[in-house]
């Protein structure tokens, strides 16, 4: 029996540090790569690898009560790559704009089992 995700969504809105997310910065992104683990552990680690997080407070296990999803919240760069402690504190200072990005995954257990083949 192994675990697997099969995509994700991101969601992403402008942050100022003064009045919070600005909504009509909003926009979605989806992509399709594919994650996989004999431990959900294991899936986890992969996921917060490909979005660069090492919050464990910014993982959210099932996620808007729905089982197997798992949220990982990040701020980012205009760029989409994660914000380092310098980004965020030329935030804090206004020098910076940064992104509030929340990927979203589904991840399912799989267990495969030979199948006979009938013609």
């Amino acid at each position: 029996m192994t675990y697997e995700v099969n995509g994700w969504i991101k969601f992403c809105e402008e942050d100022s540090f003064e009045n919070g997310c600005l909504p009509e910065t909003a926009f979605c992104t989806t992509g399709t790569d594919r994650f996989t683990g004999l431990t959900i552990n294991d899936v986890l680690k992969a996921l917060n690898e490909f979005t660069g997080n090492d919050d464990a407070e910014a993982v959210l296990l099932n996620s808007c009560d729905e089982l197997g999803r798992v949220d990982i919240q990040i701020m980012e760069t205009a760029e989409g790559y994660p914000a380092d402690k310098r980004d965020l504190a030329e935030f804090r200072r206004s020098e910076r704009r940064l992104w509030l990005s929340c990927y979203s995954f589904y991840v399912k257990q799989v267990e495969r089992q030979p199948i006979s083949l009938v013609a």
